[in-house]
C-alpha cells in the first residue's frame, strides 16, 4: 500500500536532513508527492562549517548552500549566540625557502617559515624518503607536532631531526587562530652526522637473536640486511640504507658460505657453512654470526649449525650469544 504525498515527503525530508524538527511543518493542505518533495527539497538545511580557499590548496569539503539554523530557546539561543565558523586554506600566508645546505641526520636543524599573518604557534611536519629514481612509494618516517620558535630579530623558524639519509619530503602543515590553514612541501637533503650512534643493529631477527640464518634452497624471496642506528636521544631507532653501511666478512674457509650486495643488502648464500659479518656506519660496528643452511628443514629439526662463531671473535672482543631463558615460578 502506498502512503500519501506528505508521508513520502516526510520520510525524504529526514533521510536528508538526519531528522532535523525543520522538516515537521504544519501541512496547511493536501499537496501531490512530486510537488511536495520539491518544496522539501528547497528548505533551507542546518548549517554546518563551511570550507573555502584562498590561493592554492586542497578542498577537504566544498561550500555547503545556504542554510539556516535549527529554531533555538531564549536559553539556547543566550548559550551559543554565536557565528558559525568558516575554515579556509591560506597557503598563502606561509612559505618555507628550502634550505640552502644539506641537514645532518639525527641533529636538530633549523628550517626558516617565512609566516605573514600573526597567530600561528605549531606546526606539524610529516617526514617521507624519497624512492631512488622516483620510482615507487615514499617511505615513511615519523610525524612531530613542534612549536614555532623565534630567532632576536624575529624570524621564525622550526628546529626538527631528520630521520632518514638522502632526499627527504617534508609535508609542514598548521592552523592559524583564527582557523586558516596551510600545507607545504618541500625536498631537502639530508647528510650523515658526524655523532657516532650509540649502537647498531641489524635484521631481520631470527629464533636466535645474537646471530642470522640463510638458507640455499626454499626461501622464497631474497634475504636483505637491514641497518638500524640507535641514538640516545632519538626516540626510534633510524633506518640506514646498506648503500651508506660498511660490509666485512671475516671467515676462516677459503671461499665465503655466502656474499652480500653492498648496495642492497643483499645475500647470496653460496654454501653450507658460517661467517661473521661486520656491519659499520657513521662510527659504530655490530658483528652478527651467520649460518648457512640447506632448507628451513634443518631448523625444523634441530640440525642447524649451533656455532656462534666464537673462532671469528678477535682479542678483547664481546662474543654475542642469546642470554638464557629463565622461567619465572610463582611463589
Amino acid at each position: 500500500m502506498l502512503n500519501s504525498g506528505r508521508i513520502n515527503a516526510d520520510v525524504l525530508c529526514l533521510i536528508l536532513s538526519a531528522g532535523i524538527a525543520a522538516c515537521h511543518q504544519p501541512e496547511t493542505m493536501a499537496q501531490p508527492a512530486s510537488q511536495s518533495v520539491q518544496a522539501e527539497s528547497q528548505t533551507a538545511k542546518p548549517c554546518g562549517h563551511d570550507i573555502k580557499i584562498i590561493g592554492e590548496g586542497p578542498v577537504a569539503r566544498p561550500d555547503t548552500p545556504p542554510c539556516e539554523e535549527p529554531q533555538e530557546t531564549s536559553e539556547e539561543r543566550t548559550e551559543s549566540n554565536q557565528a558559525p565558523r568558516h575554515f579556509v586554506w591560506r597557503n598563502d600566508l606561509v612559505d618555507v625557502p628550502a634550505p640552502t645546505r644539506p641537514l645532518r641526520l639525527a641533529e636538530a636543524n633549523d628550517v626558516d617559515l617565512v609566516i605573514k599573518a600573526p597567530g600561528l604557534n605549531s606546526v606539524r611536519v610529516l617526514q617521507n624518503r624519497k624512492p631512488a629514481g622516483n620510482v615507487g612509494y615514499n617511505e615513511g618516517l615519523g610525524m612531530a607536532t613542534l612549536p614555532v620558535l623565534h630567532h632576536p630579530d624575529g624570524s621564525t623558524y622550526i628546529r626538527f631531526v631528520p630521520m632518514g639519509l638522502g632526499q627527504i619530503e617534508l609535508t609542514i602543515d598548521g592552523k592559524f587562530v583564527d582557523d586558516a590553514f596551510f600545507r607545504k612541501i618541500v625536498t631537502i637533503e639530508v647528510e650523515a652526522s658526524e655523532r657516532r650512534p650509540a649502537r647498531l643493529t641489524v635484521g631481520p631477527p631470527s629464533f636466535d637473536p645474537s646471530k642470522m640464518f640463510l638458507f640455499i634452497h626454499g626461501h622464497p624471496t631474497p634475504q636483505r640486511l637491514t641497518i638500524f642506528a640507535v641514538y640516545d636521544d632519538v626516540k626510534e631507532p633510524i633506518r640506514i640504507d646498506a648503500s651508506d653501511g660498511r660490509f666485512n666478512i671475516r671467515t676462516n674457509d677459503e671461499n665465503p658460505p655466502f656474499e652480500i650486495d653492498p648496495s642492497t643488502g643483499i645475500f647470496k648464500p653460496l654454501h653450507t657453512g658460517h661467517a661473521l659479518l661486520e656491519t659499520s656506519f657513521g662510527g659504530a660496528s655490530v658483528l652478527t654470526c651467520v649460518a648457512v643452511e640447506e632448507s628451513g628443514n634443518a631448523i625444523d629439526s634441530g640440525r642447524y649449525d649451533h656455532s656462534h662463531c666464537e673462532e671469528l671473535y678477535k682479542p678483547g672482543e664481546e662474543v654475542v650469544k642469546p642470554k638464557p631463558f629463565v622461567q619465572e615460578v610463582p611463589h
